[in-house]
């Protein structure tokens, strides 16, 4: 990656007024600094920014096959020997990586990932020594502070590195991770001000947003472009250590990685503590999946958490989030000790961090399906109005519930929770083993399915005579 930057002031220049306008100080004092203040962040983190290009693969529609999609994201730099941060993907969905250096093609490695944070780790053979970035102390950023996005461009632009500036104007907290909301990143700055760049950027040069990093004066990286939204980079920059030190160990798999202690929460309003005579500072409790961990442990929904491992909550609304959040330091098997209040009483609860649970899934090769009884963890993340039944997962390409379809899009969906079909119930695994021997037993041409869909029932006709038959029931059905 060169070190000729890419910088545009259109922000700034709108705020200030026209060049001309620069000609006495302090104006012109103010543009200089803004100037010298970018060529000096682009030559600290820019060698740290990396072009990565991966290719992804995603379910079809209609037929269900599946389609391959190149990403163009940016990449940090976390270490010397060419481990890079990057935005999540699922392991399973990514069929090559590659990384540019110092306009250069690298094959990279995919070593971890962490859904929770949204960041995962990759790794390339570095010719040399890397210059890591530096994360930033995000607990420092205050309204009206400047920062500057780092992206990486690719060969239409000579490798050259496109600055774009901001400046901030709150820090809101969520239950995931805090969030910098920044002037101008939701009308999509690489984008709008395109018109203002050299002639041969454009708008058809490739200017990646995803995982753009955000740096603050000094250079460092206080936080990540995660789908149009600047996330602060604590969550992130916790998990980027989890797995560099995982790396090369006995630590656990991908999947086994991802702590659950299943409760949801929200800022408590003024008004409902008011009328419940409650304090302020505390982050309540809105759902509780009934054989999760939070639920073993005693939680409740309408619980009211004041106290994390004897520390307690000094924050109100939004901000409490944001302290609760890190309070808590998710790790499977943490046994965390909280204080709640419930009925105008204070409870001490053990809640432990469990594995996320993998539910097992099952094959219907007749159908072309792949389900997975519903749990209460489903029921919490996706707001079913059902807790039994078999969640459709997914759709084998060229069989009947791919090829049966309604305006070209299959009639049975992932996302759909099966309750009968042909009058028998498939609300678990056994009741869908029933229903699988008498479909195999009458060999029926149709099925009549009911299912729910987005909270709402519906029944649908599938038909088992078109699509293509799966090898096993060429080979004779078991």
């Amino acid at each position: 990656m060169t070190l000729k930057t890419l910088v545009w002031f259109g922000m700034f220049v709108g705020f200030m007024g026209t060049a001309n306008g620069f000609a006495e100080s302090p104006g012109k004092a103010v543009l200089q600094s803004l100037q010298e203040t970018a060529q000096y962040v682009i030559k600290t983190a820019g060698p740290s920014i990396v072009l990565v290009e991966v290719n992804v693969k995603y379910p079809g529609r209609g037929d269900g096959q599946e389609v391959e999609v190149l990403s163009k994201i940016n990449g940090c730099v976390v270490d010397e020997r060419g481990a890079v941060m990057i935005r999540y993907f699922k392991p399973d969905q990514i069929s090559r990586i590659t990384v540019w250096w110092n306009e250069q093609e690298y094959p990279a490695r995919y070593i971890k990932g962490d859904q929770r944070s949204g960041v995962a780790l990759i790794r390339f053979d570095a010719p040399q020594k890397l210059t890591p970035i530096v994360f930033g102390d995000a607990r420092s950023l205050v309204p009206g502070q400047w920062l500057a996005g780092l992206a990486a461009g690719g060969v239409d632009l000579d490798f050259e590195t496109v600055v774009t500036q901001t400046w901030v104007r709150a820090v809101v907290g969520t239950q995931t991770q805090d969030e910098i909301v920044a002037a101008g990143i939701e009308e999509d700055p690489l984008i709008s001000m395109a018109s203002q760049l050299p002639p041969k950027v454009g708008k058809s040069a490739s200017v990646p947003r995803q995982a753009m990093p955000f740096v603050n004066a000094e250079g460092h990286v206080v936080g990540l472009l995660m789908n149009d939204r600047l996330m602060v980079i604590d969550e992130m920059k916790r998990a980027v250590a989890k797995m560099l030190k995982a790396e090369g160990t006995d630590a656990p798999k991908e999947e086994d990685a991802d702590p659950w202690i299943g409760m949801g929460f929200e800022a408590l309003k003024e008004d409902y503590a008011t009328a419940l005579h409650l304090p302020r500072e505390g982050v309540l409790v809105n759902r509780v999946p009934e054989d999760g961990p939070a639920a073993k442990g005693g939680l409740r929904a309408g619980d009211l958490i004041i106290d994390v491992d004897g520390r307690p909550i000094t924050k109100r609304g939004e901000r409490a989030l944001s302290q609760f959040r890190k309070l808590l330091d998710p790790e499977v098997g943490r046994a965390v000790q909280l204080k709640v209040m419930r009925e105008h009483q204070t409870i001490a609860l053990i809640c432990t961090f469990e594995k996320k649970p993998k539910p097992t899934p099952h094959t219907v090769e007749e159908f072309g399906l792949t389900l997975q009884p519903v749990s209460s963890m489903d029921a919490y993340t996706y707001g079913f109005s059902v807790k039994e039944g078999m969640l459709v997962t997914k759709l084998e390409p060229g069989s009947p519930a791919a090829t049966s379809t309604y305006f070209r899009r299959p009639i049975i969906q992932p996302g759909d929770v099966l309750q009968t079909v042909n009058g028998m119930p498939v609300r678990t695994p056994d009741d869908l083993h029933k229903m699988l021997e008498e479909v195999r037993r009458t060999r029926p041409a149709s099925v009549l399915i009911q299912l729910v869909r987005q909270r709402l029932p519906s029944t649908v006709c599938l038909n088992l005579s078109i699509g293509q038959k799966t090898k096993s029931e060429e080979g004779g059905r078991p």
